[in-house]
């Protein structure tokens, strides 16, 4: 692979049939943040993107593959990146040490586990632990902060280093780590290897149900390959002698699923919230291409209201600023069709990401704290929308307007907190 290739086959069966349900802009890597040093000339490359389902096992996925050592390798995502993560995590170590009895003759390993923050969490409850992880960035945080970090793409090959280097995990986990490689058969060849009867496996992803539903269309982007729903999983996970025995939804990343996962012969008890994960699937028709014609069309209709509310702000001559430049602003930006000149500026918190262009824009991401005395903000990162508008109320960032391109479109008025 080069820069990009176009999918041909399904990324759970192989199959051959690949039908179109939604076809986006060409869009920029949404990580790609490019400093004024580092710019090619020409500008942030573009790629094709769309989402595609398998006409076999009905999995749904993008249509464009980028090479991974372009996506991954300077990755500015840190998982403890807001209070409001951290104390998710914090509450996600809790449960887990209570659900599994976790303890000091216990191994956790995390795939994909960034900076290492939720294994620096269970090292806390003496637990020991091991991350995997080809961000190069994100890992040497996590080694600075003596998390043990393998630094590299999960694969079976590195699963057989594990065994020989390190204990069989209890706990395997996998935060939306697995919608981001096409190469889920030695992904899960790898996890298989390591699981014996009495180890579980959870994976979270942002769940296809969610997108749907709440119109978060934000969250398809060349790294999320696959956008996982329960019927299709089930089946793959049976190849590998795997089995989900529960399923919890929750609201990170405005919709996301949490699954568990055992070997076929593991004496944990099948819940009932798997059957109705399946059966809620078929009821909604997620897996019929007809009803994302209609997704298609509320995202137009979105469109023309972001747009109208921010032509009607400019017209008074008004100041505007985005807040937030995660990993869904390219989509956003390009699928909403916004133009750059309308914000004077964009902040964000994390401090790996100020200095930078936001993706495919000449704009410079500036610190949130420099940042005071705009008339109006739009927040792109709209998942926290809760802290950052307390944020900006608290310390006068704006004065007139908060919007919220999703998961519903709102305008709300600073100084009242009502919807204008």
């Amino acid at each position: 692979m080069e820069h990009y290739q176009s999918k041909t086959d399904c990324v759970l069966c192989n199959g051959k049939e690949l039908i179109n349900l939604v076809t986006f802009p060409e869009t920029p890597i949404a990580n790609q943040l490019f400093t004024a040093s580092t710019l090619p000339p020409e500008g942030q490359e573009k790629y094709p993107l769309g989402l595609v389902m398998c006409g076999e096992c009905r999995h749904i996925q993008i249509d464009t593959l980028i090479n991974p050592n372009i996506l991954f390798f300077e990755y500015p995502y840190v998982s403890n990146s807001s209070q409001t993560m951290a104390k998710r995590l914090e509450d996600l170590r809790d449960s887990y040490v209570e659900r599994f009895d976790l303890g000091p003759k216990d191994f956790v390993l995390e795939v994909g586990s960034n900076d290492g923050y939720l294994l620096s969490l269970f090292q806390r409850s003496n637990v020991r632990v091991l991350g995997v992880d080809p961000a190069v960035t994100a890992a040497e945080i996590a080694t600075r902060s003596k998390v043990p970090t393998v630094i590299d793409f999960f694969s079976s090959e590195v699963a057989e280093e594990i065994l020989i280097n390190h204990d069989r995990p209890s706990l395997i986990i996998a935060n939306n780590v697995l919608a981001h490689s096409d190469d889920l058969q030695n992904i899960f060849k790898g996890i298989s290897l390591l699981m014996n009867k009495s180890t579980s496996l959870v994976i979270e992803f942002s769940y296809v149900v969610d997108i749907f539903e709440k119109l978060i269309f934000d969250t398809i982007y060349h790294e999320h390959t696959s956008y996982h729903s329960i019927e299709p999983l089930v089946e793959f996970l049976s190849g590998f002698g795997l089995e989900i025995y529960d399923v919890e939804r929750f609201d990170a990343h405005g919709g996301s699923a949490r699954v568990f996962i055992k070997r076929h012969e593991g004496s944990q008890a099948i819940e009932k919230s798997v059957q109705k994960a399946r059966m809620y699937e078929e009821a909604l028709g997620i897996h019929n291409q007809e009803i994302w014609l209609n997704f298609d069309s509320r995202i137009k209709e979105l469109r023309n209201q972001v747009k109208h509310a921010i032509s009607k702000i400019k017209s008074e001559g008004e100041t505007l600023a985005g807040y937030g430049v995660p990993a869904k602003f390219s989509t956003l930006f390009y699928v909403l069709q916004l133009d750059e000149k309308d914000f004077d500026f964009i902040v964000d918190d994390n401090s790996l990401k100020i200095g930078r262009y936001a993706p495919g824009t000449s704009i410079m991401i500036k610190d949130s704290a420099d940042v005071v005395g705009v008339d109006n903000v739009l927040i792109f990162s709209w998942n926290y929308a809760e802290s950052i508008s307390a944020k900006i109320r608290k310390l006068d960032v704006a004065s007139k307007r908060i919007i919220l391109p999703l998961p519903e479109f709102l305008v709300k008025n600073i100084k009242n907190n009502h919807s204008g």
